[in-house]
């Protein structure tokens, strides 16, 4: 399950709450809920604690709902995989940026673009489609560059993550320190 969560007062108290929630096969839309993080959660909606007082009849129950501590490592996790499927920009012809993508559906044709020119069977200016839907001729050269810097970025994205779990709960202690750590990773 995921779980929607925004700073809200309750009470004049102030909470991380669940404002909404999502089965893990379904992919939150960024942008959808402004100003809220979604965090994987093991549990159900019944594990989460209400706030308020309960009404008389339990079918009732709207009261919201607290986040649970959060599960930095699990967040850590879904953060490193949520960048891992996004885009790179390289750099194709002179001075042409141009995203590439690092979906793992699309990693399978880039290390197949790498063996095409160790191979020799890629023509050098061959013609490659990039994640923006435009087909471009590009260099053997700026393909391996290409390549070389969408693997690299994965890469440092894992690395970042396995850098984070031992400071998870000491330096890390919010998701907000999760989200920085990550966006010190450039491609």
């Amino acid at each position: 399950m995921q779980l929607v969560v925004k700073p809200g007062v309750v009470d004049d108290v102030e909470y991380d709450l669940v404002i909404a929630t999502h089965d893990d096969a379904t992919t939150v839309p960024e942008g959808a809920y402004p100003g809220a993080i979604v965090v994987p959660f093991a549990g159900t909606t019944f594990d989460l604690e209400r706030i308020g007082a309960a009404p008389a009849d339990p079918s009732r129950d709207v009261r919201p709902m607290r986040a649970p501590s959060p599960d930095l490592a699990a967040y850590a996790a879904a953060v490193r995989y949520d960048r891992e499927k996004g885009t790179v920009t390289v750099t194709i012809g002179k001075d042409k940026k141009v995203p590439l993508s690092i979906a793992r559906e699309d990693r399978d044709g880039l290390r197949d673009t790498l063996l095409a020119i160790s191979s020799g069977l890629r023509k050098d200016g061959d013609v490659f489609k990039f994640a923006d839907g435009t087909p471009r001729a590009a260099t053997n050269a700026e393909m391996q560059d290409a390549v070389t810097k969408a693997f690299g970025y994965v890469q440092a994205l894992y690395n970042k993550e396995s850098e984070l779990l031992p400071l998870l709960g000491g330096q890390l202690k919010t998701y907000a320190d999760v989200d920085a750590a990550f966006d010190a990773v450039k491609a």
